[in-house]
């Protein structure tokens, strides 16, 4: 009775069942877990292909899957939620960009669904400094654009026609900004924990500089906010001059 060849070279079984091995192999990486003895492992010893403390393996794929592979794994995973989130955000824009402010507020709202959907989990993967540097960084970036959002809302509210139109277009440009740049600084710096976990000189100074920025726009906000109310009180907008009279009192 002949029996069915099982090493690779024969091409039998054992090859019809490698791809298959490798592609489990590469989804317990994604999820750290060992590709091996499938336990959960820190995130480094994936990224840096380190012995399982748990099996005493090298934590690689066979077909490739330690290091930069996980990353590159990871980010097609963590693109596929924009899709969801640009099109919602733009459509809350369109239906209230016409009331004053709040459009800045859903704008400001789905900043934030971005960054718990797409950001948060991504994170986890850096070690601790890294992870903190990154995420005060990123927490950075979403005031700075959620202000500087809020400054455009106010400099248009002279003009009703115009605030939906801008409301979408800052809406969509703002979101997709943070959203991308997120992304690419996560993946980065992922990338940069298959080298070293040691923090570069710019995870410092970026911070720092957006400190600088947040605060500038914020001066800004509010001498625009005080220009505009002045500039709808000036020209008598129905409705609206009469709502700043009441405000100003």
């Amino acid at each position: 009775m002949s029996h069915a060849p099982t090493d690779a070279l024969s091409g039998g079984p054992a090859e019809a069942k490698a791809p298959r091995r490798h592609r489990h192999q590469q989804e317990l990486l994604v999820r750290r877990r060992c590709c091996h003895c499938a336990e959960v492992v820190p995130s480094l010893v994936i990224l840096e292909s380190r012995v399982c403390p748990k099996c005493g393996l090298t934590v690689a794929a066979e077909a490739g899957g330690g290091g930069l592979d996980v990353v590159n794994r990871l980010a097609s995973q963590w693109r596929i939620w924009r899709w969801l989130i640009y099109p919602v955000t733009a459509a809350a824009a369109l239906l209230t960009g016409w009331l004053p402010f709040v459009a800045a507020v859903l704008r400001l709202a789905g900043l934030l669904v971005v960054h718990i959907v797409l950001v948060r989990r991504p994170i986890l993967w850096l070690s601790a400094r890294r992870r903190f540097a990154t995420r005060f960084t990123l927490r950075l970036c979403l005031a700075a654009i959620a202000v500087l959002g809020l400054l455009v809302d106010v400099l248009v509210i002279p003009w009703p026609g115009a605030n939906s139109a801008v409301a979408v277009a800052t809406t969509f440009l703002g979101t997709a900004l943070y959203a991308e740049g997120a992304l690419w600084l996560v993946k980065n710096r992922l990338e940069r924990e298959v080298v070293t976990a040691r923090l570069d000189v710019w995870e410092w100074i970026v911070p720092a500089t957006l400190v600088l920025v947040l605060v500038g726009a914020t001066v800004a906000v509010a001498a625009a906010i005080g220009f505009a109310l002045y500039v709808i009180e000036s020209l008598q907008i129905p409705f609206l001059s009469g709502l700043v009279g009441n405000l100003l009192g």
